[in-house]
């Protein structure tokens, strides 16, 4: 175990090899729903039970009842990189770890929404999949083989060889070669699921709404990391000493662990966010302006965390060496024989925590808007939001855009856009956090029924495309035919 930790602490000069599996799952039910209406996140086209948790001025669209139930398949889809971990230096040649990843687009029952007429006023109440991103290592191992070489001073007592009168001091060389295995696995998720209640009314070319939203959010982490050792060859050697000290062999032992090395960490942290959301929408012909304000009240992440470590202190040391295999010669003044040299002496500092709490989140204030145009059947919209981060840390926000057009005839609803969005993180000033950036391409159909609408869509993934633009080199080449996805959604309007 000591010699191990001279593979930790000695240069690089070996061969390394490595094998990483991960794993990122994205869940975009916001996004996958704007291929079946549009509506979702073009807040000029909010309707009855559709986009009222973006813009709640839509729900004065509303007639007696409105229904809305959507779903979506997942599709998961591999791909086989190279990441770049450092860049290539005067001292070092540049890291790179090949990889494979497996990319989930997330689906299921994306939304269920229920809008009725209440006097002047569409009143509704809608309930999102839960959304957000789960990451993890599936199997991350890097091995390491290299020489090594440690030196101890020490000193052959005058007691210990029989006839020797002095003492007389050496050097100890311990050299080798070994491989140090890391082993890695773990995960972290952050989900968000939103409730929301509210109600909208129109006023002359004006709309209006106000709604509440409830909005869950869960982060969840673990991750373990374990070195193990495997020491291929050890030899000793005698250097700086007189000539006459003559060794036939110098064996070397010492204890193996099979982990020299470990860490494990998990946490779980949840809480309830309250939000108000206020949206108008201005109708008149051709041009379409609408907005909505977002602002949610302080809130808390309450959880919990559990941290234990082993890890190594201190230097590997020379427990004691055999001499009785020596002999000593007065005539020639020689030292003669064999020693055996036990080395060890690790010592391990183990570290273990946990403790319950509670973080303190600020208010963010989110601004949306959408600007379209409407010539009878064919629409065209540009809509964009974004959260306001105050000086309040930590704080967690997003970024949406969104793009489409849309064309409405009497036997069917054609769609086609592009959607993103955009979730960071902000620890303290100018440190900013990010997730990928969720990117879909998608159309959709909709068959106009006497009361309501049945809706179809297809979505093309494009995060792996991006991908390209990051810490990466050597992607195997993006086919946006594998990420298509599916979607389905049914509008009952009476």
């Amino acid at each position: 175990m000591a010699i191990v930790m001279a593979l930790l602490a000695w240069p690089l000069h070996g061969q390394v090899s490595t094998k990483l599996e991960a794993h990122l799952s994205m869940s975009s039910p916001d996004l996958n729903l704007y291929f079946l209406d549009p509506g979702f996140l073009d807040l000029n086209q909010s309707h009855g039970s559709v986009g009222m948790m973006n813009n709640p001025a839509g729900l004065g669209r509303t007639k007696i009842l409105d229904l809305f139930l959507a779903g979506s398949l997942t599709k998961s889809y591999k791909t086989d990189m190279e990441l770049k971990l450092t860049k290539a230096t005067d001292a070092t040649g540049e890291v790179v770890l090949p990889s494979s990843i497996n990319l989930k687009d997330q689906g299921g029952l994306d939304y269920a929404g229920v809008a009725g007429k209440a006097g002047p006023f569409g009143v509704g109440v809608a309930l999102t999949r839960e959304f957000g991103f789960e990451a993890g290592i599936d199997q991350g191992e890097v091995a390491v083989t290299q020489s090594f070489q440690y030196s101890y001073q020490d000193i052959i007592d005058s007691g210990a060889v029989s006839g020797l009168t002095v003492d007389v001091p050496v050097n100890w060389t311990v050299s080798g070669t070994g491989t140090i295995r890391m082993n890695s696995a773990g995960s972290a998720s952050f989900m968000n699921r939103p409730l929301f209640l509210g109600a909208g009314t129109k006023t002359g070319p004006f709309l209006w709404g106000l709604g509440l939203k409830q909005t869950r959010i869960e982060a969840v982490a673990e991750m373990n990391v374990n070195f193990t050792e495997q020491i291929d060859s050890l030899r000793g050697m005698m250097t700086g000493t007189s000539n006459n000290i003559i060794l036939d062999s110098i064996r070397v032992t010492s204890p193996f662990d099979d982990s020299i090395f470990f860490h494990r960490f998990t946490s779980e942290l949840t809480g309830n966010k309250y939000s108000i959301v206020l949206g108008g929408n201005m109708e008149i012909p051709i041009l379409k302006l609408a907005m909505s304000l977002e602002q949610s009240l302080p809130y808390k992440l309450e959880g919990s965390y559990f941290n234990r470590a082993g890890l190594p202190s201190g230097q590997p040391q020379l427990l004691n060496v055999d001499l009785s295999g020596l002999t000593y010669t007065p005539g020639d003044s020689a030292i003669r024989g064999a020693a055996v040299l036990n080395v060890g002496g690790v010592e391990y500092e183990r570290k273990s925590a946990a403790d319950t709490g509670q973080i303190e989140m600020p208010g963010v204030t989110s601004l949306r808007a959408s600007l379209g145009l409407k010539f009878w059947g064919f629409r065209l919209g540009i809509n964009g939001g974004m959260d306001m981060l105050g000086k309040d840390w930590p704080a967690l926000g997003a970024a949406y855009a969104s793009a489409g057009t849309s064309l409405n005839i009497k036997i069917v609803n054609l769609r086609l856009g592009l959607a993103g969005r955009w979730s960071y993180l902000a620890l303290e000033e100018n440190k900013l956090y990010s997730t990928p950036p969720t990117v879909l391409f998608g159309a959709g159909a909709g068959i106009p029924l006497p009361f309501g609408e049945v809706m179809t869509s297809a979505r093309i993934n494009l995060t792996n495309g991006l991908l390209k633009v990051s810490s990466t080199e050597n992607l195997k080449s993006f086919n946006p035919l594998e990420t298509v996805a599916l979607g389905a959604g049914l509008r009952l309007s009476f």
